[in-house]
């Protein structure tokens, strides 16, 4: 009995301890259907909750002094986890100088007459536009649960920046408000890069000369490894702690989430892969389905973003001249590869891709971008996986979060029905025991 207690004890302040805050409420949700993201179904069960973590899940009867949530007719879920977004967060300034070649910046030697068109090597300080490696979601937080993460039963995200080429490190965070300490689950989850720089970024102004920066600024990190002095004087300058913060991606201890979604981009950042012996993790992936057996054979993520569009129609419009009409077989091209796009998750499924979902691209959320490849033809218990305890793994965050597991946190959501089916409705969101204070407005 005495040691029952000190154990409970300690479980309780290790609770507390780990969220970093004060302790959740407890509760138990009784008679409900729990789908635990392991593939394991239990019907009219009770699952229990101390201190913001489960405590137990089976067909025994509630403890008599807990709180009561009955879920008869109801289905409750891990928290669904929305693997890549770019909200939430305050960015890297914009370049304000001038930055192309031949252009002197108050970090550049004046350049002489008539080299307009190259870009010495002095220039590296003003050329190095879009590498942030070193910059860190999480001192950069802006972020707070909104009633579109509520309604899409999120309660975990990666947020990583959208600006660059090198984007600096992605944070995973849980869905608690801006005030609720603790809530950082995965301080760096790694390194995002682009090969699309986006817009003011400056200088390279197009993907071949991004890619040339991007290998450049890698091949000078290993050789900063590797004891080189890349600068003059005895001050090491600002930009080396771009190349110091790329080592861990480097040695393999970091995974790069690299946003990839065309066929030509994926290709070529597995060019980048073999060059640098990087650790991917392909973000977007429109196309990714063209590529499964590579990606399967490398065992490469792949977190699929909601960016698909509307399906495009294969009749040529009628609402303008004929001469100026689209051919018809273009728009049958168009349209298979559109499918192509839309079936990228069932090519990564069939071939064990590690696959994930996220919100990014789309303003319907994270829940309905899932809902619609399910109508579509995914298998809808390949996609609850994806959802929860396959993001969780990908992030690197599956230890505490990600199934309806004993020992893990209390990230939970509940739902009129099942998840897949467009009428079902979230009807309450729990992280780490605490539920969303945030209005779901129907």
């Amino acid at each position: 009995m005495v040691f029952r207690f000190f154990a409970s004890v300690i479980a309780a302040l290790m609770a507390l301890g780990s969220l970093g805050q004060s302790p959740s409420p407890d509760f138990a949700v009784i008679n409900v259907k729990v789908e635990d993201g392991l593939g394991r179904v239990l019907e009219g069960a009770t699952v229990v909750v101390r201190g913001g973590r489960i405590e137990s899940v089976g067909m025994e009867p509630s403890p008599a002094e807990l709180p009561i949530v009955d879920g008869k007719g109801k289905t409750l879920y891990p928290g669904f986890i929305d693997a890549f977004s770019t909200r939430g967060l305050k960015l890297p300034p914009a370049p304000s100088t001038p930055s192309g070649p031949g252009q002197a910046t108050p970090q550049t030697r004046p350049i002489r007459p008539g080299a307009d068109t190259t870009a010495h090597g002095s220039m590296w300080e003003a050329n190095r536009k879009g590498l942030a490696p070193e910059w860190k979601a999480s001192d950069n937080l802006d972020f707070s649960p909104s009633e579109r993460e509520v309604k899409s039963g999120v309660t975990a995200l990666m947020l990583s920046s959208s600006r660059g080429s090198l984007r600096g490190q992605p944070v995973v965070v849980a869905a608690l408000p801006a005030e609720e300490p603790g809530r950082v689950l995965a301080q760096t989850a790694g390194q995002a890069a682009s090969f699309r720089i986006g817009p003011g970024s400056g200088y390279p102004g197009n993907v071949l000369g991004s890619i040339a920066l991007l290998r450049q600024t890698l091949l000078d990190a290993q050789s900063h490894k590797a004891g080189a002095r890349l600068w003059t004087g005895d001050k090491k300058p600002d930009w080396a702690a771009s190349l110091e913060a790329l080592q861990p991606a480097l040695d393999g201890s970091a995974r790069v989430f690299f946003e990839a979604s065309q066929s030509r981009e994926i290709l070529r950042a597995l060019a980048l892969a073999d060059e640098f012996g990087l650790r991917l993790v392909i973000v977007g992936g429109r196309e990714a389905g063209l590529h499964a057996a590579e990606l399967s054979k490398r065992q490469i993520p792949v977190v699929l973003t909601n960016d698909l569009g509307p399906e495009p129609g294969v009749e040529p419009s009628q609402n303008v001249p004929a001469a100026d009409r689209q051919p018809e077989e273009f728009l049958k091209e168009r349209h298979a590869n559109w499918l192509k796009s839309a079936r990228s998750a069932e090519a990564l499924f069939e071939a064990k891709v590690p696959v994930a979902f996220a919100s990014e691209g789309s303003d319907r959320g994270l829940l309905a971008g899932v809902r619609a490849r399910i109508a579509r033809g995914l298998d809808r218990n390949l996609a609850l996986g994806a959802l929860t305890i396959g993001a969780a793994r990908i992030l690197g965050i599956d230890q505490e979060t990600g199934s309806v597991t004993p020992g893990k946190r209390a990230d939970l959501v509940l739902l009129s029905g099942d998840f897949a089916d467009p009428e079902s409705t979230v009807e309450r969101v729990w992280v780490a025991g605490r539920e969303s204070k945030v209005e779901v407005k129907s």
